[in-house]
C-alpha cells in the first residue's frame, strides 16, 4: 500500500464513466412556477442545478472543453503554482444564454423570486480541496488577475465574474523588478475581498483565486443580473439568501413549464479536463455524482460506488481505500498491483478508450497498446505532459503519485520504470 496522490483520480473518473457513460451531457434547465400574463410572470423562476462543473466556461465551438497545458497552469492551482491563467470564455455565458431564453419566452417581468434548486446532492465540504456543490459558476472561483504598473504605484486588478455578491479592494503595489511577488487574498467581512501585497515590475500578470462561499446564492445573484441585462425585471432583491422554501416537490417539474436549458459537452470532455490538469474538486465532484446515480444525496456514498467499480474489475477490496475523489486526502491508499490490475482490465470496458485517451500522456496510444495489445488504439495527438505522465508510463510526481502499467518493473528506491 502507498499514498497514491492523484492517481486516485483514475478510480473516481472511471466510476463516473461507468455510471453515466462517455456521452452523458449535463442539462441545466430553468422552469417557471406560476402564471404569465402580458409578459409578467406572477411566480418564480427556478434554475435546477445539474452538477455541471464548467457550466458554459471552457466550451468551444467544436463541442470540446478547453484545458491548460504546461507551461500554463489551470486557475484551480493559481494559489499554489506559478503560471496560472484564466480559462478562456465568459464565465457567465450559460447564465446569459438562459436569461435570453427566458426573455424569448415572452417574460419581461418576474413578480416573484429566482431560486436555485440545488437538491441534486447535499453540498459537501469534507474533502480537502473545498466545497463540492451541485451549482457551479466559473467553477465557483473568483479569478483575480494582477498586472504590474510602475514602481510604487498600485497594480492593475481585473477580476471575474463581477457580480453584486462580492466587492474587491485592491491593495497590491508594484515593486522593483528584482523583488519577489507576494499576493494575499482575504475576506475580512462577508462579500468583501481584499487583495494585498506586491508584484514585481515587468513580471507577467499574476492570477489568484478565491473560492465562492455559497455557490447557490452566488449563482442566484448572477442569474438575476443576467436577466436584468436582457431586459427582464425581477422584483426580488438581487442579493439575498437562496429561497429554497419556495421550491416545489423534488422532481415534480412539468415539461410544459420548461423555458430554457443549457446542455453541456459530453462526459468524456469532463474526464479529459480532470485528468489533463489533475483537477481536484472536479474529481471530488465525480464522487458526489456517483452517489446521485446510485440513489443517494450523500457524497460519501459515491466512495462505495468507486469501490464497486474497482472490485468489479478484479481489484481486491483490501487493496483500495479511497477517502476522496482527487487523492488529496493523505489517508487514501491503494496498492501498486491494484492500480496495475485496474488499468489492464478497465481497458477492456466500454469506457476504457475514453479513459485512456484522457490521460495526460505524451503518447496515450503507446499506453493503450501496452494495456490492450489486440485492440485498435485511439486516435490521439502527442502533447506536452500536464502532470504525471512521461511517454507510455506513469512516473512519480507531486501531483500524480506513483503507478505502473503491466510491462513496467519498478526500481527500488525511486519507483521509476
Amino acid at each position: 500500500m502507498f499514498d497514491p496522490g492523484s492517481t486516485m483520480k483514475i478510480y473516481s473518473v472511471s466510476t463516473g464513466l461507468r455510471l453515466y457513460g462517455s456521452n452523458y451531457r449535463f442539462r441545466t434547465p430553468v422552469y417557471r412556477q406560476g402564471s404569465v400574463a402580458g409578459g409578467t410572470l406572477t411566480g418564480n423562476l427556478v434554475l435546477v442545478a445539474s452538477g455541471d462543473l464548467t457550466f458554459g466556461l471552457r466550451e468551444r465551438r467544436n463541442g470540446t472543453l478547453y484545458y491548460e497545458s504546461l507551461p500554463k497552469v489551470d486557475h484551480s492551482y493559481a494559489d499554489q503554482l506559478p503560471g496560472a491563467v484564466e480559462p478562456p470564455g465568459n464565465p457567465l455565458t450559460a447564465l446569459n444564454e438562459l436569461a435570453a431564453e427566458v426573455r424569448a419566452s415572452g417574460i419581461t417581468r418576474v413578480n416573484g423570486n429566482v431560486v436555485i434548486d440545488d437538491r441534486l446532492f447535499t453540498s459537501y465540504a469534507g474533502f480537502p480541496d473545498g466545497l463540492i456543490s451541485p451549482m457551479w459558476v466559473n467553477e465557483n472561483l473568483i479569478d483575480l488577475l494582477l498586472t504590474p504598473t510602475f514602481v510604487g504605484q498600485r497594480a492593475t486588478l481585473n477580476w471575474r465574474p463581477m457580480t453584486a455578491t462580492y466587492a474587491v479592494t485592491n491593495r497590491v503595489t508594484t515593486v522593483g523588478a528584482k523583488k519577489a511577488t507576494t499576493i494575499n487574498v482575504t475576506e475580512p467581512t462577508p462579500g468583501n475581498l481584499v487583495v494585498s501585497g506586491q508584484i514585481a515590475a515587468h513580471s507577467s500578470p499574476a492570477l489568484r483565486v478565491w473560492e465562492v462561499d455559497n455557490p447557490s446564492e452566488f449563482a442566484r445573484t448572477a442569474f438575476i443580473e443576467a436577466l436584468q441585462r436582457d431586459g427582464v425585471t425581477v422584483t426580488a432583491p438581487t442579493t439575498s439568501a437562496n429561497p429554497t422554501a419556495l421550491l416545489p416537490r423534488k422532481g415534480s417539474y412539468s415539461r410544459s413549464d420548461l423555458i430554457g436549458e443549457h446542455v453541456s459537452p459530453p462526459m468524456s470532455q469532463y474526464v479529459k479536463l480532470i485528468l489533463k490538469v489533475s483537477y481536484n474538486r472536479a474529481a471530488d465532484l465525480m464522487v458526489c455524482l456517483a452517489a446521485v446515480k446510485v440513489g443517494s444525496t450523500n457524497c460519501l456514498t459515491g466512495l462505495i460506488a468507486e469501490l464497486k467499480t474497482a472490485t468489479s474489475l478484479g481489484v481486491s477490496r483490501t487493496s483500495l481505500f479511497p477517502q476522496d475523489g482527487a487523492g488529496s486526502d493523505d489517508q487514501g491508499r491503494t496498492a501498486p498491483l491494484a492500480l496495475a490490475t485496474f488499468l489492464r482490465r478497465v481497458a477492456t470496458t466500454s469506457y476504457g478508450k475514453t479513459l485512456f485517451t484522457a490521460f495526460p500522456a505524451s503518447d496515450a496510444t503507446a499506453l493503450w497498446r501496452t494495456s490492450t495489445p489486440n485492440r485498435r488504439p485511439p486516435d490521439t495527438r502527442r502533447s506536452r505532459p500536464a502532470t504525471g505522465w512521461s511517454g507510455p508510463r506513469l512516473v512519480r510526481s507531486s501531483c500524480w503519485g506513483t503507478a505502473w502499467p503491466a510491462t513496467c518493473r519498478p526500481r527500488a528506491g525511486d519507483g521509476s520504470c
